[in-house]
């Protein structure tokens, strides 16, 4: 089937739906699965290849609010005693799981997203003195957890460090309240983030982030600006920094002009950095593709441990909690569709490096494909696997293709039509009856 081919039966597919891209990710030929049959699948994936790296996240989903910008898998906690059965819930999950991973040291462990700071200290203790104790962990990575300072306490920084935590990320997000209220978040002052973030350098936690969301409602750059200077006198180790993608269409800059709307964030960053100085005291990594990226504090205190949060192709990921994706190299990959109930119903697909890598390239493709990452992963060159699509998407100038990128210029309602080229006449069609499926059901 040719791109002309192509192009007639997405036209009829995708209509005027912007989530078409998403619909593919979590698109899949599902098996219903129970506990009892993901830990054989685990047993399976350990036999296939005893060296491929794990990494363990937990996810806690409780957070006081929802904040307008969030993406994620949130609960509105209603009661304290909510926690207790989640705590529960954990245990008894993990426990299916305590002899597959005897001698597996994970390479890391992730406790982010949602608000784990909302647990009390006992609570905290007996959740990770618990995780800790039943599984073991590679001592060259991170074991990070992620707080909202507002939740956050000096005796909950202490019982964290106690329990072998050494990294700690604070979502601030702003410092400008006006901001925050808007967005249905909480408000920290700068004194007393200053305060949590000396009292975690005095117990000797061997990283310390805070979060900074910008452009929030349009923030413009005296509010950047300000949240930098800010931050300058905090001096967390490290900033990790990010632009708001969900409803883009709230941007000023993106209203104005979508093709050029990277372009304007990542010169209004430049500028910001310039103004505010931040950089005689940070170093600032490279872009990432959510347009984001990490300053590190200078003179922060030399440590040999590394932060590895996401998960590449070649690796495993084992996820606990609700709503939680796991991944287990060679074998499948799994969504946890009911982690409430004793039976624990799982949505696992069989994974594929052709279904990997489309879903991949489909993701990269909302914001910036790097190509020397596809060929790390897959092995594969880029140009060659995708150059009909390129050369088609280059020509009618949706896309600016250079040697190690390729960069789609926005417009929201065609993205999903030019993301579904990528896929191959099989694969496409299968979407196809997917989607006719779910549509009828």
């Amino acid at each position: 089937m040719n791109i002309e081919e192509k192009k007639i039966l997405i036209d009829k597919l995708v209509q005027d739906r912007d989530n078409i891209l998403l619909d593919y990710v979590s698109f899949s030929q599902q098996e219903r699965l129970g506990i009892s049959e993901i830990a054989k699948k685990w047993k399976e994936g350990k036999k296939l290849d005893e060296l491929i790296p794990i990494k363990f996240y937990l996810h806690i989903p409780f957070c006081s609010r929802i904040c307008t910008y969030c993406m994620y898998n949130t609960i509105v906690l209603d009661k304290k005693e909510e926690f207790d059965k989640y705590i529960s819930d954990v245990f008894n999950y993990i426990s299916r799981f305590k002899d597959i991973f005897l001698e597996t040291r994970f390479r890391g462990i992730y406790v982010w997203w949602w608000t784990p700071s909302l647990f009390n200290v006992e609570r905290l203790h007996r959740l990770f003195s618990k995780i800790f104790q039943e599984f073991s962990f590679d001592e060259k990575y991170y074991k990070t957890i992620e707080l909202n300072p507002s939740s956050t306490t000096f005796e909950k920084l202490k019982c964290l460090k106690e329990l072998w935590f050494d990294r700690v990320s604070f979502w601030v997000q702003s410092f400008n309240k006006k901001t925050l209220e808007k967005e249905n978040r909480t408000y920290v002052s700068p004194e007393r983030m200053k305060n949590l973030i000396d009292y975690s350098k005095e117990l000797g936690f061997l990283d310390i982030n805070t979060d900074i969301i910008v452009w929030m409602n349009d923030e413009w750059e005296d509010e950047v600006f300000q949240n930098f200077k800010i931050l300058q006198n905090i001096s967390p180790y490290t900033i990790t920094v990010y632009t708001i993608l969900k409803d883009m269409e709230r941007s000023y800059f993106y209203k104005e002009d979508k093709e050029t709307f990277y372009r304007q964030i990542g010169e209004l960053y430049s500028k910001t950095l310039r103004k505010s100085n931040i950089l005689s005291m940070y170093k600032k990594d490279d872009w990432s593709n959510v347009l984001g990226f990490t300053l590190t504090l200078k003179w922060k205190p030399k440590n040999k441990l590394l932060y590895d949060a996401h998960c590449e192709e070649k690796e495993s990921l084992f996820w606990v909690g609700y709503k939680a994706y796991s991944k287990i190299w060679g074998i499948g990959s799994y969504e946890i569709r009911n982690f409430w109930e004793r039976r624990n119903i799982h949505a696992f697909q069989k994974l594929t490096t052709k279904l990997e890598m489309y879903s991949y390239v489909l993701q990269t493709f909302q914001y910036k494909i790097d190509k020397k990452h596809f060929s790390k992963n897959f092995h594969l060159s880029f140009d060659k696997e995708f150059s009909e699509v390129l050369s088609f998407l280059e020509g009618e100038k949706i896309i600016k293709n250079s040697i190690n990128e390729v960069v789609y210029i926005w417009d929201e309602k065609k993205i999903g039509y030019y993301g579904m080229l990528f896929l191959d006449t099989k694969t496409l069609l299968l979407f196809i009856k997917y989607r006719f499926y779910t549509s009828k059901n």
